[in-house]
């Protein structure tokens, strides 16, 4: 069984009742790296709850000290910066390939999870909480984002909704997307649109996006 999301992203005393979906070891042994790598990157991200910090400090930096790999791949492009209010962080690109693949295997075992039906459609990963070039540029994806937050989300539960907590929005069969949460802070979108061009002409405009 495969833990979504992976318990990496767990801190100690937040394992209980974990979402699991059925997954071969091989598959949930090679996307392994790939499940530190992604928690690397949100669970210090600015704007989560308290249990960022618990995470950083201790599962994150354990990773990156047993793994020269992964502190080559999370800190690559680091640039050391600071915000408005004066506090310096730093900000680091992200392999949006890899990245987008995580979320894409991450949208089909929680698709699994709740029609109990294997999900061939393409996903499209919107990330509102990356930008785009310089920390203080216009975000060209704001708009992209605004849309989003005026759907009508439906709420999902989740036994550690101060970890990981998602919802589920569906305009049509051919078109519907999930947003998962990550520590109350970090947001990820996954957004399925009608692919032949008839559908798409019908239904381009659904999502506002």
């Amino acid at each position: 069984m495969e833990h979504v999301p992976p318990e990496c992203f767990f801190p100690t005393g937040h394992k209980l009742n974990l979402i699991t979906v059925p997954s071969c070891p091989d598959h949930n042994l090679r996307k392994s790296k790939d499940d530190e790598y992604v928690r690397s990157i949100i669970a210090p991200a600015l704007g989560n709850n308290a249990y960022d910090l618990a995470m950083s400090t201790t599962k994150v930096n354990r990773s990156f000290s047993h793994s020269s790999v992964l502190v080559a791949a999370v800190f690559q492009g680091v640039l050391v910066t600071k915000l408005k209010d004066g506090m310096e962080t730093g900000g680091v690109t992200v392999d949006l390939d890899r990245w987008d693949n995580f979320f894409r295997h991450f949208a089909n075992a929680i698709y699994w999870h709740d029609f109990k039906i294997q999900h061939h459609q393409s996903w499209e990963i919107v990330n509102p909480n990356l930008t785009v070039g310089d920390l203080y540029e216009a975000n060209p994806y704001n708009e992209v984002n605004k849309k989003f937050l005026s759907l009508n989300f439906q709420q999902l539960p989740t036994p550690n909704p101060e970890i990981f907590q998602y919802s589920f929005f569906r305009y049509s069969n051919e078109s519907y997307a999930y947003k998962f949460v990550f520590y109350e802070g970090f947001i990820v979108y996954a957004l399925v649109k009608p692919t032949d061009a008839t559908s798409y002409n019908t239904h381009k405009n659904e999502f506002g996006v």
